[in-house]
Order: structure tokens, then C-alpha cells, then sequence
């Protein structure tokens, strides 16, 4: 389908040459890996107490022990009750990104959670990069084009706001390889096919195992670009069809047989939700101004633009801010498309990103912060189709930054092949092009682990598997998460009432989230709040019940704010002063 491409992709051909090509493939992994550690410094002066991003990140650091803890134990590593407790949660619903867990095991034993995710926020974007840079590469000549399309896409303003709290997000290497292997299944055709069917069975379980919601987006986006192909070379289908379709049921019957487990787990395990979508609609969209306007997050953003962006939805998170590509890059893609009309890999690419674009606005037109109503948009009917309410069409920008990367990699490798004022000309484009993309390095989050947690602490004087309360008390609030890190740091020795996650409510099984709200729970969180609560009998005697129903070990009390007051209100509800020992307060109880 694509006569003017290399039939011979020069960072994928065999031969005897693949050794000496493989050396400088590796150095560019290997540069990546570097730029992502300068580019997260900030984390890295301390990596075991100090957390890249802000927000969410203690929620992955607490899977990242969880899913290696339960498979050493024998235990269901799609379930738990180590927070929420005793209801407990089911795990394929969070953003638990089990192969993570897995492959970072070993760095998660010897270094602890906090430094495996720094590991693991390091390594999205400099996989994701290299991913770029391995699919960039089947279509240019000059590797230097590769490289900085690679350095596009792993830097790209969606990948910097989103590395802020969404790891699974940003583990991003899959989508430049689907589009290698879809190039492959629907064009090239030259892999035996049981290798091509094998190697989308592959990338589809490694997606599913780490980000779902990638996967439901990686299959719009998969389809969207098929029907391209097949509506601008309807003459070659045909031809094309049987292999395709035989490399699809092979690639179908892998991922079906690894992915089965956990999809039971999920549908039909404990504790699975029931119907309604995770988030609100029409929330989690672009803006129309969003595409020119940069954010806080990019180097050149004068201060006329917040007046702008702070208006885009939503409006109290500004990491799903992530629209941004700049004005010079719409117009050299807008202009390759015309100049370069006649080159297949032109056309589909800028065709797939605005189709992209288009569906990331969501069901109805924002400009600015101001909504339209009236302004209907496609998503409404992508919105339909079954899962689909589980995507938030904002976060499809990734994949428009696939074919982006993919035409500035095809736009500077014809520069690199000019000569003279062309050459200077065409990199003064691509300076122009690049300049507004360049990011401000994302922030890093303290989070000191207290002494009790750790190894040799107080912590281990509980049985393993016992019941602690903690205060802070989790619910997902930035300011009272902790917890879920000393648990993660404590090996999950205890288990807890509180805890962030997406849990079925209830009432009628729709998604709800952080713990089944509790009497003791709701109290701790007006004490670190500052309130006056009240402390008459029938009031602490049903905190007490519900301690007494949980079994409870032990109270303990980190560091939070208005500690003192969180401290004498527990003293007076179980009647005695806490021990003070290793950076906690704790109030042991026993079994009874």
C-alpha cells in the first residue's frame, strides 16, 4: 500500500548487519534513559523519600508492592482487602498495572516501593521514546530523524502533565509499537504471519496488564486508522485481507488465553463493578483552545495564557490540561499533508491525529473554558459502543502525538537529506516547530517514610495479616495518602479500613471511590481538618464497635496535621495514652 516507503525499514531489516545496528540503537536507549533521569533530578537527589509527581503516585506505589507481595503469598492478586477492610476491593478496576509490579519486583524488594517508582516514571518515558524512535525509524533514512521523534513523542506536553499522578499513562511504549506491527499486519506483510499475530498478542497483554483504558483507546484509534487505510486504498484490500485476518485470529487467541484470568477477575470476580462510567462525562475533554494555548507545564507559556487554561475542564486538574501541541506544528502538519499528498504514510498520519483530535473534544465543543452545548461532536457516538464510557476522550491526545512524532521524523529526515540555505532553512523550521514543545521538568513530592514502617520497626510486632487503623485516614486526598505508602514500605504486614480505590457502591454497584465510609473514619477526617467533633458517649461507643468489628490490632497515628488533637481524641476513645515509638503514636490492643 505504501509504494514510495522503504520496502527495506532501516532500524528493522535483517541480515548479517543487525549486530552492528543494534549498538547504536542501544545508545539511544541509553540517552533516553539518561534525559529522563536529568529530566526527574528532582526525585531522584532522594529517591527512597521522595516521589516524582504529585497526586496520585502513592496509589501506584502501593500496587507496585501489592502485586508481588500477593503472588509470593499463594494470594489472589486480582483481589484484596489490605485496604478497605473487610469489604475490600477488586484490582483489575484500579490502576494496579500488575506487570509493572512484576518486573520491577526485584527493585521493589531491595530498594523499596518509593524508588521502584521512580524507577517506573523514569522508564515510561524513556520506553516510550525509544518506542518512537524504533517505529520512526521504519520509515526514515536518517537516524537523527528518529531520535528526535522519539525525544517528540516521550517529552510531548501530554506525557509531562500526565507523569504528575497517572503512571499507567505514561508507560506509553506500546502504542509506537502497535503502529509498527499494524504497518506490518495491513501494508508490509513480509513477517511470517504466526510472528506478526504473536507480536499484537504480545503488545495487547502487555497493555491490558498495564493500562486498560490504553487498550479500549489503542483499539479506537487502531480502528479509526484501518478504516483510513481501507477507504484510501480500497483497490488493495483484497490482497491484503487474508493475511491480515489470519495474523489478527492469531494475535486474538494469545491475548485471549493470557488475559483470560484476570478478565474473569474483573467481570465476574468480588467486588466488581456494576454499570455506570468511573468518571463524569464531558469532564476529562480538550479544549479547543487547549491545542495553541501552553500550559504551565511547557518552558514558553507567558502569563496571558493562564488566564486561558485555567478556565479548561477540569478545572482543579491541570495534569488532564494535555491538549497542547503548539500552532507551528498544526501548520507543518497541516501543510505536509497537502504538499506531501501523494506519500500514503503523509496522509493517513495527519488524517489519524486530526481524526484524534477531533474525538479527544469530547461529546460537545469547549472553547476556552466556554462550553457548546449545541456544538455536537463525534465522540457522542464512540460513546455507545460498550466500555467506552470507561475512556476519557482528553487522554486520546497520546496517540495523535504517535503520528505527529511520526511526520516530524518524516519532515526532518528530508531536511537532513538537502543541502545548502535548504538545509538551514528546513532546520529553522524545525526549530520553530520544536521550540514551544520544550517542557519544564514535572515536580516531586516528599514522602518520608516513619521508622516504625521500615525494616526492624515497630511495625513487625503485628501479626501479619492483622487489622491497623491509621491515621491519616486514606481516602485519596493528596494530603492523606501516606498511609497507603507505610503499608507498601511495611510489606503489607497489616491490613487497613482505609485506602484509595474504585470500589462498587453499596447501594446499587456503581463505582464509588475511597473507603466504605465509617463513624471512626469520618471523624479522624474532620480532626486533621481542624473541626470540633463530638465526643458523647453513643458517639464513641459506635467507633468503638466498629474498631472491635474489625479486630483491630492497633491505632496508629503518623504524621498529620492537628496530631495533637487526632492524638487526644484516640486517647480518650480507647482510654489510655499511645506509645511513641518510631516517628508514630500507637495504642496496641489485643485480640479480643
Amino acid at each position: 500500500m505504501t509504494d514510495d516507503e522503504p520496502t527495506q525499514p532501516p532500524g528493522l531489516t535483517s541480515g548479517p548487519g543487525w549486530r552492528a545496528r543494534l549498538l547504536p540503537d542501544l545508545g539511544v536507549l541509553v540517552m533516553f534513559s539518561a534525559l529522563a533521569t536529568a529530566f526527574l533530578r528532582g526525585a531522584w537527589v532522594d529517591p527512597s523519600a521522595r516521589f516524582a509527581g504529585l497526586g496520585d503516585p502513592p496509589l501506584f506505589i502501593w500496587y507496585l508492592r501489592w502485586v508481588p507481595h500477593a503472588l509470593a503469598h499463594g494470594q489472589n492478586p486480582w483481589f484484596t482487602d489490605h485496604m478497605n477492610y473487610p469489604a475490600g476491593f477488586n484490582v483489575m478496576w484500579n490502576t494496579a498495572m500488575p506487570l509493572a509490579g512484576v518486573v520491577l519486583a526485584p527493585i521493589t524488594a531491595v530498594f523499596g516501593p518509593i524508588v521502584s517508582y521512580n524507577v517506573l516514571v523514569t522508564a515510561g518515558y524513556a520506553l516510550s521514546a525509544f518506542a518512537a524512535y524504533i517505529a520512526v525509524r521504519r520509515f526514515v533514512d536518517h537516524r537523527a530523524a528518529a531520535v528526535l521523534a522519539g525525544l517528540v513523542y516521550g517529552f510531548s506536553p501530554y506525557m509531562v502533565l500526565q507523569s504528575y499522578s497517572h503512571a499507567h499513562l505514561i508507560v506509553a511504549f506500546v502504542p509506537p509499537l502497535l503502529l509498527v506491527v499494524l504497518h506490518e499486519l495491513l501494508v508490509e506483510q513480509r513477517w511470517a504471519l504466526w510472528k506478526t499475530g504473536a507480536a499484537l498478542g504480545l503488545l495487547v497483554t502487555a497493555q491490558f496488564l498495564l493500562a486498560e483504558e490504553m487498550l479500549l483507546a489503542e483499539a479506537l484509534v487502531a480502528g479509526l486508522t484501518s478504516v483510513g487505510l481501507v477507504v484510501l486504498y480500497r483497490g488493495r484490500v483484497r490482497a491484503k485481507a487474508a493475511y491480515a485476518l489470519k495474523a489478527l485470529a492469531v494475535g486474538g487467541v494469545i491475548a485471549g488465553v493470557l488475559c483470560a484470568w484476570p478478565l474473569v477477575a474483573q467481570f465476574r470476580g468480588p467486588q466488581h463493578l456494576g454499570p455506570g462510567a468511573i468518571q463524569p462525562e464531558d469532564t476529562f475533554v480538550s479544549d479547543l483552545a487547549g491545542f495553541v494555548v501552553p500550559t504551565f507545564q511547557q518552558w514558553i507559556s507567558p502569563s496571558s495564557a493562564a488566564h486561558i487554561y485555567r478556565r479548561f475542564t477540569p478545572t482543579t486538574i491541570g495534569v488532564e490540561w494535555n491538549a497542547y501541541v503548539g500552532l507551528p506544528l498544526l501548520v507543518l502538519a497541516g501543510a505536509m499533508a497537502v504538499v506531501w499528498r501523494r506519500r500514503p504514510i503523509v496522509v493517513v498520519s495527519a488524517l489519524s491525529a486530526l481524526g484524534i483530535a477531533v474525538l479527544s473534544l469530547g461529546p460537545y465543543l469547549h472553547v476556552a473554558g466556554h462550553d457548546y452545548l449545541a456544538v455536537k461532536l463525534p465522540w457522542r457516538l464512540v460513546r455507545e459502543v460498550p466500555l467506552a464510557t470507561h475512556m476519557l476522550p482528553g487522554r486520546l491526545i497520546l496517540y495523535a502525538w504517535v503520528f505527529l512524532a511520526l511526520l516530524i521524523g518524516l519532515f526532518v529526515d528530508a531536511v537532513l537529506a538537502r543541502r545548502g540555505r535548504r538545509l538551514v532553512a528546513g532546520l529553522a523550521v524545525t526549530a520553530v516547530v520544536l521550540l514551544p514543545l520544550i517542557p519544564l521538568a514535572p515536580p516531586y513530592t516528599p514522602s518520608p517514610v516513619p521508622s516504625f514502617f521500615t525494616a526492624g520497626g515497630g511495625v513487625h510486632r503485628l501479626p501479619p495479616g492483622s487489622v491497623a487503623v491509621v491515621a491519616p485516614w486514606s481516602t485519596g486526598d493528596v494530603t492523606d495518602d501516606a498511609p497507603m505508602i507505610w503499608q507498601a514500605a511495611a510489606d503489607m504486614r497489616f491490613k487497613m479500613p482505609s485506602g484509595y480505590s474504585i470500589r462498587p457502591d453499596r447501594v446499587d454497584n456503581r463505582p464509588a471511590f475511597g473507603p466504605v465510609p465509617t463513624i471512626l473514619g469520618r471523624a479522624l477526617g474532620q480532626l486533621k481538618g481542624g473541626e470540633t467533633i463530638g465526643t458523647d458517649e453513643p458517639t464513641l461507643d459506635a467507633m468503638r464497635a466498629e474498631i472491635r468489628g474489625w479486630k483491630t490490632r492497633a491505632v496508629i497515628v503518623g504524621p498529620i496535621a492537628n496530631e495533637s488533637r487526632v492524638v487526644d481524641y484516640l486517647t480518650l476513645l480507647l482510654g489510655r495514652r499511645p506509645e511513641r515509638t518510631g516517628g508514630v503514636w500507637v495504642w496496641w490492643l489485643s485480640a479480643d
